[in-house]
């Protein structure tokens, strides 16, 4: 990322700024107030807040957004040129009203004006986020604070630059995640403990189904079934006997009916010549054809009357006849009537019978779907617990390694990772203590936990060794303290700033030095802004001293 140019107007202490940042250069910035002081002339506001201002829109220093106007102004405004990647420009305006802020951002294909939008393009172009920015000034722009701090806010402060400070929120969400572990887990035994009650209550089932159906299985239904279909079968017999015996005496009373006709026919036959011959007085015999007298007709009419007399006979014997075989079809007629009846009780039975049988084998039926459900569940059951306990068994190592991270691994990874920047910023220190003291002085950070009101405290310590002695910081003269602030400072910047940003600016880093002092920090920086292709603004308040380029802030405007 690089940024070519910022316009300021009306922000802060200044009326109007434009810049043009060079790269590989050392830029002195002087300036001093209306009442000739060199302090409150904005060269802070102008080369950080404005910076940070200009693509956040929040200055750094803890004011309201509202504050950055220029007193006396209705607006504060700003312009800044930057580019990523290959070279692609992109232009960000920003004008801040009192209540409200216009903000555009334009780019080679389009341009944005809605400030959500605006914020989340100025991050993904530039990979920055306000946070990030502001750590970086200050730790480049106001690192004296970071020596001079307390030994454990200096180690907060340095956990913050590490960001470590997302550690407790880590430790905050492993302990929720565990929670929803432990929960789950608990859950999850409930649910075993169910799936092994479903099995020994399945298996406990299956015994009582077994012995159910072995009791219904007692039931033997075949006699009574033989007896029923027996009855059936005699019934049928006899009905059957009762009907032969029916039909003959039908048929017999039908023949004696035939002669009982016959005869009466005969009968009928003969009484008008018995009644013709009754009335004969003379002439011929209507039988024989002689010539008849009193005697003869006598005697034919007394053998006719004997005729019909033995036909009439005969007929009331048949007709006597008849009327046994009537009486006898009337007993049968009872005795098929019984019959008929004891086989419809028998059939009945039978049809009981069978529905029993029915019933019974539906009943077992229904225990045997039963027992093959109870066996389904206790094969579930089984597979549930097995799988539930698989399941316990992982969430249990995932919740005792949470634990483990909770209890100790955070701690160690904070630790580690504090021990191995210390290292690297130690190194660096003493890297930049070797070329401003020539290896007079040396530099050693230390963790240690002190006992503190409340509990032991982290403590993070920086000693200064010269030659065979060592003495915490701030045992050194002011010009050698202004040198191992600076020194950290570079140090800082180069192990624990999270960006590197293409400008830097350091405060009053070169007061209280002597001349040679100054002309040494001068070269460190002029190596390292060549070397890391930077703009590095050095802000001075000593009017003895000059750079060949000079940025004079003053309450109007910003002169280079």
């Amino acid at each position: 990322m690089n940024v070519s140019s910022i316009k300021l107007k009306n922000f802060m202490g200044v009326k109007s700024a434009q810049l043009t940042f060079p790269k590989g250069k050392v830029l002195q910035v002087t300036g001093s107030a209306e009442d000739g002081r060199s302090n409150g002339s904005g060269k802070s506001s102008v080369f950080v807040d404005g910076l940070v201002w200009a693509f956040f829109g929040q200055p750094i220093r803890n004011i309201s957004v509202d504050d950055v106007i220029r007193w006396g102004a209705k607006a504060a405004s700003s312009e800044i040129l930057f580019s990523v990647g290959e070279g692609t420009e992109y232009t960000l305006e920003r004008k801040r009203s009192r209540g409200s802020e216009k903000v555009t951002l334009t780019t080679p294909s389009e341009s944005y004006s809605q400030k959500k939008r605006v914020t989340e393009a100025v991050g993904t172009y530039t990979g920055l986020t306000k946070q990030e920015l502001q750590d970086f000034f200050i730790v480049t722009a106001y690192t004296p604070m970071f020596t001079t701090l307390p030994a454990t806010q200096r180690l907060q402060r340095f956990e913050g630059l590490l960001k470590l400070d997302y550690l407790p929120e880590f430790k905050k969400y492993i302990s929720g995640r565990k929670r929803e572990y432990d929960n789950e887990t608990a859950r999850g035994e409930s649910l075993a403990a169910k799936a092994e009650w479903q099995v020994k209550d399945g298996k406990r089932r299956v015994i009582e189904l077994n012995e159910a159906i072995r009791e219904k299985g007692k039931a033997d239904y075949t006699p009574a079934l033989d007896k029923a279909e027996a009855a059936v079968v005699e019934g049928e017999k006899a009905l059957e006997a009762v009907l032969s015996v029916s039909t003959q005496f039908n048929d017999d009373r039908g023949t004696l009916q035939e002669k009982k006709a016959r005869f009466r026919g005969l009968i009928e036959a003969k009484t008008p010549e018995i009644q013709r011959m009754q009335r004969l007085t003379g002439g011929k015999c209507p039988l024989c054809g002689n010539d008849t007298d009193p005697v003869h007709t006598a005697q034919e009419l007394k053998r006719i009357e004997g005729e019909v007399e033995e036909w009439e006979n005969a007929t009331l014997e048949v007709s006597e006849k008849i009327t046994a075989i009537n009486r006898k079809m009337h007993d049968y007629r009872t005795k098929e009537s019984s019959a008929r009846d004891k086989m419809t009780q028998a059939g009945k039975a039978l049809g009981r019978i069978k529905v029993e049988m029915s019933k019974h084998d539906a009943v077992i039926a229904e225990l045997e779907i039963q027992k093959k459900n109870a066996l389904a569940d206790i094969e579930k059951g089984k597979a549930d617990a097995e799988k539930l306990q698989s399941k316990l068994k992982n969430r249990g190592a995932i919740s005792d390694r949470m634990q483990w991270w909770l209890s100790t691994g955070l701690v160690r990874v904070r630790m580690k990772m504090i021990e191995a920047a210390i290292e690297q910023v130690t190194c660096r220190v003493n890297y930049y203590l070797e070329a401003f003291f020539n290896g007079r002085l040396e530099a050693v950070f230390k963790v240690e936990k002190e006992k503190k009101q409340g509990g032991a405290k982290d403590e993070l310590h920086l000693e200064i060794f010269n030659r065979d002695t060592a003495t915490e910081y701030g045992g050194q003269s002011a010009g050698e303290r202004r040198s191992i602030d600076l020194a950290v400072q570079l140090a800082l910047a180069d192990v624990a700033c999270p960006i590197q940003f293409p400008i830097e600016v350091y405060d009053e880093v070169l007061d209280v030095l002597d001349p040679a002092g100054k002309a040494i920090i001068i070269d460190v920086l002029a190596d390292r802004a060549k070397a890391l292709d930077k703009t590095i603004f050095v802000i001075t308040h000593d009017p003895d001293f000059t750079l060949s380029e000079v940025v004079e802030v003053s309450g109007n405007e910003v002169k280079v």
